[in-house]
């Protein structure tokens, strides 16, 4: 089962532009197979269970994990977990240049879940469906509010220095 709506325009911020986004609910096996990927950017959101992605070696990806693949590259990714799992997805259009706001495509970036991240996603879906006056700004806004949080938790969960900053900062509180 998906969750999706589209937007009916290419209006956004600085080039970007969202161009749908998804809620999906995935049973074991549920595979994306795309040899030449799509036309547009992707952000894809483990919320819940394993994923499968087949990249220069096969990586598995759990709750919080992201993946960012660019126009063009190959997308297969398989979910192999028994529960029932769920992911978010947002296709958005850039210029050529887009850096991807200093992540890697086709790279697995682990974190822990996050369900500001998950709101975020659920706020895009729904300006997409509602589309009021300058939805397409929002949910570029919003877009850029999840690269935002994605780098700050990335950081985090990678950075020694930073590796006990939330317990740091609870004791200091």
């Amino acid at each position: 089962m998906i969750f999706n709506a589209y937007q009916d325009s290419k209006i956004g911020i600085a080039g970007i532009s969202v161009i749908s986004s998804g809620h999906i609910f995935a049973q074991k096996g549920r595979k994306i197979d795309r040899p030449k990927g799509r036309s547009d950017y992707l952000l894809f959101y483990i919320a819940k269970g394993k994923e499968l992605f087949y990249l220069e070696n096969e990586i598995v990806g759990e709750e919080g994990s992201f993946i960012i693949f660019r126009p063009f590259e190959k997308q297969e990714h398989i979910y192999i977990d028994n529960k029932p799992g769920e992911f978010y997805f947002i296709h958005f259009d850039a210029p050529d240049n887009f850096d991807l706001f200093e992540f890697e495509s086709s790279v697995l970036y682990n974190s822990k879940l996050s369900t500001a991240i998950c709101d975020l996603f659920e706020e895009i879906i729904d300006e997409l469906q509602k589309k009021q006056p300058a939805y397409e700004k929002l949910c570029t806004s919003k877009l850029f509010t999840i690269f935002s949080l994605l780098e700050r938790k990335s950081r985090k969960e990678t950075s020694a220095k930073e590796k006990y900053f939330d317990k740091i900062s609870f004791v200091i509180q």
